[in-house]
């Protein structure tokens, strides 16, 4: 059986979301957070992908990126998600799933739909009643759009 090729969507951005399994927490502290974050960059550097904005709730991730040509999300996320997954098991002495299940992706119109999607994630931290200052949470991309985050 022969083989299909791959078809890639150059220049389009998705939203991708992932959740934590029904047991536990994604993140428990900041170390947690600080070190997906830590994978994310690391990959993006491999991947060569872009990363609009994101937002890390306790039991959810929100990126929104735009693949490489030449990448795909799958391998993106598979990555990502699997060497955090391993760093956890060790640092808590746990196995197995720590995500519920694949993660989810859907295109978006980067003319006219990249800046609400944006706002949309920024203010998670608020909606779930994480914080009233949406600029004082230390785990989405916001503080860096205000220019007073890290790069």
């Amino acid at each position: 059986m022969a083989r299909l090729p791959r078809i890639y969507l150059d220049g389009a951005a998705y939203l991708v979301t992932s959740r934590g399994g029904l047991r536990e927490p994604l993140f428990k502290d900041q170390q947690d957070f600080e070190t997906y974050l830590r994978l994310v960059a690391e990959y993006q550097q491999r991947y060569g992908f872009k990363l609009f904005a994101y937002c890390l709730l306790p039991d959810q991730v929100f990126l929104c990126l735009e693949a490489a040509a030449g990448t795909t999300l799958s391998a993106i996320m598979h990555d990502v998600t699997t060497r955090y997954t391993k760093t956890i098991n060790k640092r808590y002495g746990r196995s197995g799933h720590l995500f519920q299940e694949r993660f989810q992706a859907v295109m978006v119109e980067k003319s006219t739909s990249l800046l609400p999607l944006t706002a949309y994630l920024h203010a998670q931290p608020a909606r779930v009643g994480l914080t009233n200052e949406i600029a004082a949470y230390s785990f989405s991309s916001y503080a860096r759009y205000l220019g007073t985050g890290a790069p």
